[in-house]
């Protein structure tokens, strides 16, 4: 399948990321950041935020809550920037994608670093692929999900890999 547009290419890569499992990782020691991610979300009314980093440079996250979905607020960003930053491994790399919960003195935190996980679905953000390509060239060959190496595909020139493609 030739690629016309650079959306086919997100959506190729997109479905490609939804088919990918999570590597196992320790889960991040807890730090001072995320407390001004939850302390900003009290504050504001919301119980859950779904973020998942884009790397825009004006809009570096896009999220979901229950009211909406959309760009997030400038404050916000630098909070869960500051958060993904802090937890973040050299080798392993950082979170794509991720999922707040905090009701009154309960917090719960779901992270992918892999794959685009089932509470993102339907919400297609990379755009450009500049910021995936950036986060997976910082990490370790060995943590970069299969996913990655098709940001490299020139699909105009190349297509899609046939696996990816819709056969009647």
């Amino acid at each position: 399948m030739v690629v016309i547009e650079p959306a086919q290419a997100r959506s190729i890569i997109g479905a490609a990321m939804s088919a990918a499992r999570e590597a196992e990782r320790p889960v991040p020691a807890a730090g001072d950041a995320l407390d001004g991610v939850v302390g900003w979300m009290r504050a504001n009314g919301h119980e859950e935020i779904r973020a998942a980093f884009i790397g825009h440079p004006r809009h570096p996250f896009a999220f979901r809550h229950p009211d909406g979905e959309g760009w997030l607020d400038e404050d916000f960003c630098k909070l869960l920037n500051a958060w993904r930053e802090e937890e973040g491994d050299e080798r392993s790399g950082r979170w794509l994608h991720v999922r707040v919960q905090a009701p009154l003195h309960e917090v719960s935190v779901e992270r992918a670093y892999d794959h685009r996980p089932s509470f993102w679905q339907g919400f297609y953000v990379h755009e450009p692929l500049d910021a995936l390509r950036e986060e997976m060239a910082r990490r370790d060959p060995s943590w970069r999900p299969g996913w990655a190496t098709m940001l490299d595909i020139d699909y105009y020139r190349d297509g899609a890999p046939p696996e990816l493609c819709w056969h009647p």
